[in-house]
């Protein structure tokens, strides 16, 4: 598993647990909804689609993740975090929610051009 991929199962598996964790003792609010399905279901599926999509013929697998896929994961999770944070304080500081959604939407858009390629 390249280890571009094992960050985003890690991050995963801890976001899950967070997730979880906070819901069985009544924290559930949109903050731990968006870290249940952005943390661990988003993450899951970017670390299994870089390790498993095919590289295009030609290009030989990086010996370290590349600055798309690194830009990836730490937008989508500095976004997250920001989120997280953020959410209780929406309507004093709306500015932190939308800066965490760029953040969120900058990952998504490095992970679409990362993954493009290989989707043949």
């Amino acid at each position: 598993m390249p280890t571009i991929s094992k960050l985003f199962v890690r991050a995963a598996l801890i976001y899950m647990v967070l997730a979880l964790s906070l819901g069985v003792f009544g924290l559930a609010s949109p903050a731990v909804l968006h870290l249940f399905m952005v943390g661990w279901v988003t993450q899951i599926i970017f670390g299994v689609a870089l390790w498993m999509f095919p590289r295009p013929k030609g290009v030989k697998k990086p010996a370290r993740p590349t600055a798309l896929e690194l830009v990836c994961l730490i937008a989508l999770n500095l976004g997250l975090l920001l989120r997280l944070v953020a959410e209780p304080y929406a309507v004093d500081y709306p500015a932190l929610v939308v800066a965490s959604a760029v953040l969120q939407w900058l990952a998504g858009m490095a992970f679409i051009v990362a993954i493009w390629p290989r989707v043949r």
